[in-house]
């Protein structure tokens, strides 16, 4: 093999560009612009201080790997190794979900769903449905507790005789050393079918966190972090036997001043418990979510949500 040693290379008239029809090797290169209308091989490292621009496709066998932001119009494939998010299909199905629990309640508060403490920092686990079936002759009530039975989730809701009832209308979600307890007015008589989805969430973004409104018309916050968030689910659960109450939840500014509203003095009847998220609501690091009720020591809140990156 020759060398041939050049500092430029132009064509004959100067203006066209010059073809090396089989190809050319080059072992070092530092240019402003290469076009190329065929295939173009780099068997080493390419750095790229601005921009690589391709008008077709790109073939890669190894991995590629990004320090900033990776956009595209659509991504192909399963999704199943991306960390700290839920999977979902195109047409809205979550492929994601991959555990499920069989529980039998009895009059005995048990343990349907424990995620134990040793279980690592970067999982949680995300309970997107628990269907609870009355297989008996007679209504049977049911109570249930999340986050080691600090918040309820429901208080003696009655189940009708040979009816089902989801318990959840909004995903839950479960960090190491949380779990959910369930229990039953009769033994035997109401079952459990617990659907959820395990995932990575190294940074932590999925979050999950309850609040008990220990005194009467007095605001408590209920959300108040300094970064942009998404909600899922805001339950309130009135565990009061004998009186309804009436809550209000407000999102408030910086100086706890009320600047707009989830719900304005929402009757919550006694022993229900009323999901206030239909839809997903977002709010900026500036903002946070205050809740507060007539009745003390009757309501508990479970709000469950996801820390979102953004810089609009």
């Amino acid at each position: 093999m020759s060398i041939l040693k050049v500092n430029t290379v132009k064509s004959v008239n100067e203006t066209d560009r010059v073809s090396f029809p089989s190809g050319i090797q080059l072992d070092a290169l530092a240019v402003g612009t290469i076009n190329a209308t065929g295939v173009s091989t780099f068997a080493g490292i390419g750095t790229f201080t601005t921009h690589l621009y391709s008008g077709g496709n790109i073939s890669n066998t190894g991995n590629i790997t990004a320090t900033g932001t990776v956009t595209a119009n659509a991504f192909a494939g399963n999704g199943s190794a991306l960390t700290g998010v839920s999977a979902y299909s195109a047409g809205g199905v979550n492929i994601g979900i991959n555990t499920s629990i069989v529980y039998n309640l009895t009059t005995t508060t048990g343990v349907a769903v424990s995620y134990a403490s040793g279980i690592a920092t970067t999982k949680r686990m995300i309970v997107h449905s628990i269907q609870v079936t009355n297989i008996s002759g007679g209504d049977v009530e049911l109570t249930s507790q999340i986050y080691t039975n600090e918040f309820y989730l429901a208080q003696e809701i009655p189940i009708p005789q040979k009816a089902s009832m989801e318990l959840l209308i909004n995903p839950k979600v479960l960090k190491a050393g949380d779990g959910i307890q369930m229990q039953a007015s009769a033994n035997n008589s109401l079952k459990a079918v617990i659907t959820g989805e395990e995932i990575t969430d190294a940074a932590g973004d999925f979050f999950g966190k309850g609040l008990n409104i220990v005194n009467a018309n007095t605001s408590y916050d209920l959300w108040d972090q300094n970064y942009n968030s998404m909600f899922t689910s805001c339950l309130l659960v009135n565990k009061n036997n004998d009186y309804d109450t009436r809550c209000t939840v407000t999102v408030q500014d910086a100086g706890s001043n009320d600047v707009g509203y989830y719900a304005y003095d929402i009757l919550v009847p006694a022993n229900s418990s009323l999901e206030l998220f239909e839809s997903e609501k977002f709010l900026y690091s500036a903002y946070k979510i205050a809740v507060k009720s007539q009745i003390a020591n009757s309501v508990d809140v479970v709000l469950t949500g996801k820390r979102v990156y953004t810089t609009n």
